[in-house]
């Protein structure tokens, strides 16, 4: 394994401008019959580092009053590094809103987290590094987390060490996917003691010798997805038998 990780990350995310019709400071275009929406393009800076990313397509990373969410980094040394979270830096969600980027942080300062989606009221949903090690892989445990008023709470896992929100409805009920504790899934080939998988060596272990959660870290146990409410915390949603 080597400090590109989670390079498969930012292949699968959106350019580093945001693109929002314009409404507030809209500029006026003469539109005729068949002709384009006309945009107005802001760039969200960064919290300086070089790098921001917005989500993937399948996230809700803007609301309908046009604030958005993302990941911008910071001039900070990724301490996990080179096991990095995206680009080597610490990296900050953002909240993009009335033409300011706000810092709503991670679960712990000098941590990395990443905002992946908005809803109406503001309230954001992502992943963010805990500080801890998986004692089975050796690379860092991220949870998934909302953020209502800059607050970031951490949603925990179903058992596991990693788990991720990806969207989030107006109601601040969160899908999230998460490992387990199950460690008897047969795709997974536990025991892991005879693979040895260090992230700086490799070990002796192959591509399938772990399971992967949603930011494609290796996990050695099952993953679920979950279903997280402000009422009921998180619940597993189970599979289809499998």
């Amino acid at each position: 394994m080597s400090k590109t990780t989670l390079s498969v990350l930012s292949s699968l995310l959106l350019s580093t401008v945001l693109t929002a019709p314009a409404g507030a400071g809209q500029v006026k275009h003469a539109t005729g019959r068949g002709s384009l929406p006309h945009y107005v393009l802001f760039d969200v800076g960064s919290f300086g580092g070089g790098a921001g990313q917005f989500c993937y397509l399948a996230c809700r990373e803007i609301n309908k009053k046009g604030d958005s969410v993302g990941i911008d980094a910071t001039s900070l040394p990724d301490p996990f590094d080179p096991i990095c979270f995206y680009d080597c830096h610490v990296d900050h969600s953002f909240l993009w809103r009335n033409g300011g980027t706000n810092d709503i942080g991670s679960l712990q300062y000098g941590l990395s987290s990443f905002a992946t989606a908005v809803n109406d009221k503001d309230v954001a949903a992502g992943v963010s590094q805990t500080g801890g090690i998986d004692p089975d892989t050796g690379l860092f445990e991220a949870h998934a987390v909302v953020w209502k008023n800059s607050k970031v709470k951490d949603l925990g896992t179903l058992g596991g060490t990693q788990s991720e929100a990806g969207n989030i409805n107006n109601a601040s009920q969160t899908p999230v996917v998460s490992s387990n504790s199950d460690t008897t899934d047969p795709y997974i080939n536990v025991p892991q003691g005879n693979c040895g998988w260090l992230p700086t060596t490799g070990g002796g272990c192959g591509g399938n010798d772990f399971g992967t959660n949603a930011l494609y870290l290796p996990v050695s146990t099952a993953t679920h997805i979950a279903r997280w409410t402000p009422a009921t915390g998180l619940t597993d949603l189970g599979t289809l038998g499998g």
